[in-house]
């Protein structure tokens, strides 16, 4: 009855040439084999999770709402970009009525989670993470499982069909929010000092290009420091308001339900 198509590839940091092919293979290509075989078998609707970074990069207090123009950067977000316009396109065979619904999904949190936030979080009980610069860029989450109900919810809804919403937890956080509420879930204090952007962006170059160099891969490199350091705002109250979705996980409380997962599966 319903599809919830989240296969897409991702996660490799700056793709060349030779992938391009591959990640329109799989995030374009097979997204429109996925509607295609949920309109031949009367599907009553197609659910794709795409990406609130498809907006690009935001600038300082600038907030993105549905409406807004996309600005996909990465190899990722352009398919990404594209599979939403195959989704919204997509038509039932008995009404001509819309398939699909479009979820642009803030970061996920949550037990089982990977990436740069759990990276984060093991710097932070560690004790070896340090700010870079003062924390105020802007970062939108949700947890998983406020997610899956949101999912769970435009699904059934019968004017959601047709329409982008983006998915978050219906607030906007400085990175140094998010870092108090590791730091409370993990029972340390947050970092009280920083290190400076420009000296963090002239020593990680350099390292990069030494690595590069020696025909080596860097362990650290200017991406990575931009992603801690982009700043996206993302506006959630649409799908509250039109859907009646109601986020019930809040960030402290998020952040004590992965640092007690992870705690449980060390033992």
């Amino acid at each position: 009855d319903y599809v919830f198509h989240l296969a897409a590839k991702l996660h490799i940091n700056n793709p060349d040439a030779s992938l391009i092919k591959e990640y329109n293979y799989v995030n374009v290509d097979g997204t429109k084999t996925i509607v295609d075989a949920s309109v031949a078998a009367n599907v009553k609707r197609v659910i794709f999770f795409s990406t609130i970074n498809v907006y690009g990069s935001g600038g300082a207090g600038q907030e993105f709402f549905e409406n807004s123009l996309i600005d996909p950067q990465t190899l990722y977000t352009i398919t990404k970009a594209k599979a939403e316009e195959i989704v919204l396109s997509a038509r039932l065979v008995s009404d001509e009525k819309p398939l699909g619904v479009v979820l642009r999904l803030a970061a996920i949190y949550g037990p089982g989670m990977k990436g740069n936030y759990v990276s984060l979080l093991k710097g932070l009980k560690q004790g070896w993470f340090i700010p870079i610069g003062l924390g105020k860029n802007r970062r939108t989450l949700i947890y998983v499982d406020d997610a899956i109900r949101a999912a769970a919810i435009a699904a059934s809804h019968p004017e959601a069909a047709g329409n982008i919403y983006n998915l978050t937890d219906g607030r906007v956080y400085s990175l140094m929010d998010i870092i108090h509420a590791m730091c409370g879930a993990l029972g340390r204090r947050s970092p009280r000092v920083h290190l400076p952007i420009a000296l963090v962006n002239y020593s990680v170059g350099l390292i990069e290009d030494v690595f590069r160099l020696l025909g080596q891969r860097s362990p650290i490199g200017r991406q990575t420091i931009g992603a801690m350091l982009e700043d996206r705002a993302v506006n959630g109250d649409k799908i509250q308001q039109e859907l009646g979705f109601n986020p019930k996980i809040e960030l402290e409380e998020g952040w004590r339900k992965v640092v007690d997962e992870i705690y449980k599966q060390a033992q």
